[in-house]
């Protein structure tokens, strides 16, 4: 694991989006394993060494890691704005690493590159590859809760339209030593599954 900002371990909450249905895969993703580890397990590894505790965005509980706890939606059936909503109500930082479940080639570089890119007045740092948004990978503030919880009383659930109503950045990181094509690989589909091989 390479260039870890041990600096700001005591500033991140970790939030790994973790509340879809997986109805395209027909199983839980959150419990589908790579090389024995399942992909909650495997980045609630990676977030560890930056963050002082863990958020799981989902009804059920996923691991018995001991920095690591669920938080259920507030409000049922409003996407990953909704799960943001909730497990940053429930942070204990200001600062909180967000990343999505189906996304487990999340990298400690990509993570450290994120922390090392985060200004204070900032409320969404939002990671973009090849000039494409991934709002479900970036860097939450608390402050931001207030916006979600208004935007989701009135019915706006689509994430980027949030943001864009908060102070925001974004970082491109298709040109970045550490880029691979695997990094924000989402597995959704029992496809995208089998070519796990291929992608280790």
């Amino acid at each position: 694991m390479k260039h870890i900002n041990l600096a700001n371990k005591t500033k991140y909450t970790g939030i790994i989006l973790a509340g879809g249905r997986s109805s395209r895969m027909g199983k839980d993703k959150a419990l589908l394993k790579i090389n024995g580890k399942t992909f909650i397990e495997i980045l609630c590894e990676t977030l560890t060494p930056f963050c002082t505790e863990i958020i799981i965005s989902s009804d059920k509980e996923r691991t018995k890691a001991k920095n690591c706890r669920s938080v259920p939606d507030k409000i049922k059936n409003t996407g990953p704005a909704g799960g943001l909503y909730s497990s940053l109500s429930k942070s204990g930082n200001e600062k909180n690493i967000v990343v999505s479940v189906d996304t487990p080639f999340v990298s400690a570089d990509l993570i450290n590159f994120m922390t090392a890119s985060d200004k204070k007045h900032l409320y969404a740092l939002i990671v973009s590859e090849n000039s494409r948004m991934h709002p479900t990978t970036g860097i939450y503030s608390k402050k931001a809760v207030r916006i979600f919880e208004n935007e989701i009383i009135n019915k706006n659930y689509k994430l980027m339209n949030i943001i864009e109503k908060m102070p925001n950045a974004k970082i491109e990181i298709s040109g970045q030593v550490f880029y691979n094509s695997k990094i924000l690989k989402n597995i959704n589909t029992k496809e995208d599954y089998k070519e796990l091989s291929e992608l280790k």
